[in-house]
């Protein structure tokens, strides 16, 4: 593997924890999760613990936030893959077609009276970022703008005069 492929590989890897990072704060309840975490921490490197006993106690509080937040990641979104029908549901894990998220994400989108972030969809429809990507990605009349590389921030536009 060259340098630049190395670098490039980083670059990606980074950028795909920078969006699960901002996706979960959109998540209700990490933010606090999160503080309280660091508040035990912060406590911890102020108490009388040896180095080590704080060493093992943060990684023991670091592997219960991580514990806590796949929790909170698995109730929060409500699925992971698209139904085989693009524009019908798969009545088993209650997903729906990209097609039709996608023209749901535009209707939704339309009728706000701000413009749309992919994070404001993630919010509001409790999906992961990479679906409402996806979605937008395969819509006809939607288009993405903004930095690629943090996709929760991107604003959904639409081809045409919506006025």
């Amino acid at each position: 593997m060259t340098k630049k492929s190395k670098e490039e590989r980083a670059r990606r890897e980074i950028a795909e924890v920078h969006t699960k990072i901002e996706e979960m704060l959109l998540i209700p309840g990490f933010r606090e999760r999160a503080n309280e975490v660091v508040g035990e921490m912060m406590q911890l490197s102020r108490s009388s613990l040896s180095g080590d006993q704080v060493i093992e106690t943060m990684g023991e509080l670091a592997r219960l936030f991580t514990g806590d937040m796949e929790v909170l990641t698995d109730q929060h979104f409500k699925f992971d893959a698209w139904a085989d029908d693009a524009h019908g549901w798969d009545y088993q894990t209650g997903a729906p077609g990209i097609g039709l998220f996608g023209n749901t994400v535009q209707v939704w989108s339309v009728l706000q009276p701000e413009p749309v972030t992919v994070g404001d969809v993630v919010r509001a429809f409790s999906v992961r970022t990479r679906m409402v990507v996806e979605a937008i990605e395969a819509h006809p009349w939607m288009l993405l703008a903004g930095d690629p590389t943090r996709p929760v921030f991107q604003t959904i536009e639409h081809d045409g005069d919506l006025s």
